[in-house]
């Protein structure tokens, strides 16, 4: 259960993130386009999604994982 909602939370977070940076949608869709006009191989489409969604992905990733690091309470100091 405890996967599941973290993997729900990826996905949605994944595809806001999708939403929010349309620059990445544009290139995966002019490739998509051209592949249909031109005959393009429909690798560089998908090679492109995919390589759109793993930098969002990373860049998600690491910014929760900041923010964990930034909640977290610092260890009481130990006096000698």
């Amino acid at each position: 259960m405890r996967f599941l909602r973290w993997l729900c939370s990826l996905l949605l977070s994944l595809l806001l993130d999708m939403l929010f940076h349309p620059v990445g949608l544009i290139a995966v869709v002019l490739l998509l386009v051209l592949h249909f006009w031109r005959d393009w191989p429909i690798w560089w489409f998908v090679g492109a999604l995919a390589l759109w969604a793993a930098v969002l992905l990373l860049r998600s990733r690491f910014i929760d994982s900041a923010s964990r690091a930034a909640a977290r309470r610092d260890a009481p100091r130990k006096k000698y």
